[in-house]
């Protein structure tokens, strides 16, 4: 409905995180959780949990390999475009990912690659009114393989060329939905690293993208692919990020299985005093989904301090906004989420 709602929202999120590091190799391991409990809204109340582990060796000859992996039992936020306006309570899933990788140097020549895997898998939800809301649609896993080539055109200038493939694989398939949502692509792609000392420094690159889904009714996404990053130092004290994207993401969303975003964002950290750190970010991003008639823009602002304690505690005060603005006859809600944040950290 159009109501506004308001509630008070404790979190708790405890974590360890335990490191070995003897130059030549690099271990990290960790677990994470939050739990959230809700004033009034109890249906909202979740229990979350991350495990990982991180590992990575150097080679002889400025070579180095790296494997990692995770596993999570977490929730899908209701402000998440995929997320079902008839859910009684945010739908909860496993999310595992791994991934494995090298690099090799050469001169001026560093060659990258790596493998990544992530599968989701969703428990059934509840409707509001009661009965299951079945959310096998949601259900995918992703293959990609990513490889690069650069150049050092100097010990602050780099030249690369590179290139992913993708396989996305949903786990069910007609009758049992209504199309076939799996796909494969490509995306090609030709950048440059660069440092300006004490002024800037950026990762920009730009190329094509090739999404090409299974079911004819859900088309392809092709176009020119971005991404970009420019760090500017106006002070010695601020630091002012930009960041752009062009890329195709996935789906849970019924009848399609993917959409192009389009978009950026800007932030804004400053150094007030030697512990109190200021930070402002707004974010917008257009969502263009294939095989329906559905059109997001996304909306994203946030400004607060932090206080940084030598003592090993911090605290964080901060305003959050997001707005999803949805067009279309498959369109979702419109809606504004105001969110009021205080955090208090401690590390050990």
């Amino acid at each position: 409905d159009e109501r506004n709602h308001g509630d008070f929202l404790g979190q708790l999120t405890p974590g360890l995180d335990l490191q070995f590091d003897n130059s030549q190799l690099v271990l990290d391991a960790y677990i994470n959780a939050e739990i959230d409990r809700f004033a009034q809204f109890h249906s909202e109340n979740e229990n979350q949990g991350t495990v990982g582990v991180n590992v990575s060796r150097n080679l002889p000859g400025y070579s180095s390999v790296f494997a990692g992996g995770s596993f999570g039992y977490v929730s899908l936020p209701r402000i998440s475009p995929e997320s079902p306006v008839t859910a009684a309570a945010p739908l909860r899933y496993t999310d595992s990912q791994a991934d494995v990788g090298g690099a090799y140097e050469q001169n001026r020549v560093r060659i990258t690659g790596r493998f990544d895997l992530e599968s989701l898998a969703f428990d059934p939800g509840v409707l509001i009114g009661g009965g299951e809301l079945h959310t096998g649609d949601h259900d995918r896993a992703r293959y990609t393989g990513t490889g690069q080539i650069a150049y050092a055109l100097s010990p602050a200038t780099d030249l690369y060329v590179g290139g992913s493939y993708n396989v996305l694989n949903y786990r069910l398939d007609p009758p049992n939905v209504a199309l076939r949502r799996d796909s494969h692509g490509y995306e090609a792609f030709a950048g440059t690293s660069f440092e300006v000392t004490g002024v800037a420094r950026a990762d920009i690159r730009v190329g094509y993208l090739d999404q090409d889904f299974d079911a004819s009714q859900l088309g392809r996404i092709a176009g020119v692919g971005a991404r970009g990053q420019l760090e500017y130092f106006p002070t010695r004290l601020t630091t002012v990020t930009f960041q752009v994207r062009r890329s195709v993401e996935d789906s849970g969303i019924p009848n399609t299985g993917g959409f192009l975003e389009t978009g950026g964002s800007v932030a804004v950290d400053h150094e007030y005093r030697r512990y109190i750190m200021l930070n402002t970010k707004v974010s917008y991003f257009d969502d263009q989904y294939s095989g329906i008639s559905r059109h997001d823009g996304i909306l994203f602002f946030t400004t607060g301090g932090t206080y940084l304690s030598h003592h090993g505690w911090n605290i964080k005060l901060a305003y959050e906004y997001y707005h999803q603005n949805s067009h279309g006859c498959d369109c979702s809600v419109n809606y504004d989420d105001h969110r009021a944040v205080a955090t208090l950290t401690f590390k050990y």
